[in-house]
């Protein structure tokens, strides 16, 4: 570390020349704090052994999951379709979400979430937004399988930023395609 000018009027030159509020280390990923039954996370004052104390807490804690809340981007992934809206249930005890899907078409309502797409016959597809703002698509169901269908995430505990559970992409936010053009005709 270099300082200086020294102020001319300091004529005390014992002082370590120490930033303001000391040099602390990055932020460490958030984990589970069972104690308290929230998340924490930590990190260390880097300047201390130099003689130059740190201001603040090295203990960070949230009583919820940490990671932030997705958004609904179906400006950006819509392009000529129609989405479903963002609508997701957080778990902030084991920080993971979803959003059950629908999966059933009605033509005449032009509810039309399962169709064929690339390889599939028919299925539901998504649009995401990832952090650095790229769109993609992906199939997350298909419509022909029993049970709910759902897009499944978890909380990236250093990002902050939630991961979608069948490719570990992180994302900002997406929604269901509707895949009914603008003008009515729907894709087969």
């Amino acid at each position: 570390m270099q300082c200086g000018p020294l102020p001319e009027e300091d004529t005390d030159t014992s002082k370590p020349c120490c930033p303001k509020g000391g040099l602390w280390s990055s932020w460490s990923g958030y984990i589970r704090n069972y104690a308290s039954n929230g998340w924490e996370r930590t990190r260390s004052c880097l300047s201390g052994t130099a003689g130059c104390q740190c201001t603040g807490s090295t203990v960070e804690t949230s009583n919820k999951c940490p990671c932030r809340a997705m958004i609904d981007v179906s400006d950006k992934v819509k392009r000529n379709l129609k989405t479903f809206p963002l609508s997701v249930d957080y778990d902030g005890n084991s920080c993971t979400a979803r959003q059950n899907l629908e999966y059933f078409n009605n033509v005449p309502t032009q509810i039309v979430p399962c169709n064929a797409w690339k390889n599939y016959l028919y299925t539901a597809a998504i649009r995401y937004v990832t952090p650095n703002d790229k769109i993609v698509e992906q199939r997350v169901a298909n419509c022909l399988a029993l049970g709910q269908k759902q897009v499944s995430l978890f909380c990236d505990l250093n990002s902050g930023y939630w991961r979608l559970v069948s490719n570990n992409d992180e994302v900002v936010g997406f929604n269901l395609i509707n895949l009914i053009l603008s003008w009515g005709s729907y894709v087969l």
